[in-house]
């Protein structure tokens, strides 16, 4: 069960990170969205998701992030991987 949660962590990053579009950079994120992502967080912290597990594979979050200043691909890894980290699903394997 945890190596799905983990799994779907490490999924839930990298679609952050493709999701991100920059040419939305002059438009701010919603207190709403942002609330709506802090409650999904608080669901999955507190696994009261019931069915939407089931139904449901994974849920957009809003996170104000610019990836504007990271321009290559490497960078950008290396942003997933310090996201990972802060997260608490990173493991060395080494």
């Amino acid at each position: 069960m945890e190596r799905i949660i983990l799994w779907k962590t490490h999924m839930l990053v990298i679609a952050i990170l493709i999701y991100t579009d920059p040419t939305t950079e002059n438009e701010l994120v919603k207190k709403e969205d942002i609330e709506s992502s802090l409650q999904i967080i608080y669901e999955v912290a507190i696994r009261s998701l019931g069915s939407l597990c089931v139904t449901e594979q994974f849920k957009f979050l809003t996170v104000p992030l610019d990836t504007l200043k990271f321009e290559s691909i490497r960078q950008k890894a290396d942003l997933a991987a310090a996201l990972l980290q802060d997260l608490g699903v990173a493991h060395h394997n080494g």
